[in-house]
């Protein structure tokens, strides 16, 4: 869009003329192949966005369990069940029919969940589990902290997948 002007009235600038501004070029692809392969990447990054948000979804009771754990102290006396819960909740999460297990079948079902190089749950201290139903055993603070951190691990690294047999750990 050129605009005209009328022409200076003095004399020495009479003989100035305008400099014309050239067309914008356009931003838009021009041919078939750049819109194509626009497309294409919008296609791969839509996918790309779709399967982190799916990934985040699926694993976004680790980070609410996580949270759980961070928020227990050592030392309240009920740092052991409590840890037994939220490790409960999580595997009741994977699959419902981990609902009524205990003691070693629990143990089983947590190295069900782990791969087999990973010693998370043989590293969870002996007499946990018999703690929280006997009174008298009690773990001492070292334990308690070892505890801790194998559930922490095992929450960090378990793989969702499926069971291989329903209610195989009883």
């Amino acid at each position: 869009m050129s605009v005209n002007h009328t022409p200076p009235s003095t004399y020495i600038l009479r003989e100035l003329h305008d400099v014309t501004v050239p067309e914008s070029v356009s931003w838009l692809p021009q041919t078939i192949g750049w819109k194509l392969l626009a497309v294409i990447l919008v296609v791969i990054l839509l996918v790309l966005l779709a399967k982190l948000v799916r990934r985040w979804w699926i694993n976004r009771y680790r980070q609410e369990a996580l949270i759980s754990l961070s928020q227990l102290d050592i030392d309240d006396p009920q740092m052991p069940y409590q840890v037994f819960s939220v490790l409960k909740i999580v595997l009741v999460h994977l699959d419902p029919h981990h609902r009524s297990l205990h003691g070693a079948a629990f143990l089983r079902a947590l190295e069900h969940y782990t791969s087999s190089t990973d010693k998370v749950v043989k590293s969870m201290p002996k007499d946990w589990l018999e703690s929280l139903i006997n009174p008298t055993v009690e773990l001492c603070q070292e334990e308690r902290a070892v505890l801790m951190n194998c559930a922490t691990l095992w929450l960090k690294r378990h793989q969702n997948k499926p069971s291989v047999s329903r209610g195989g750990y009883e």
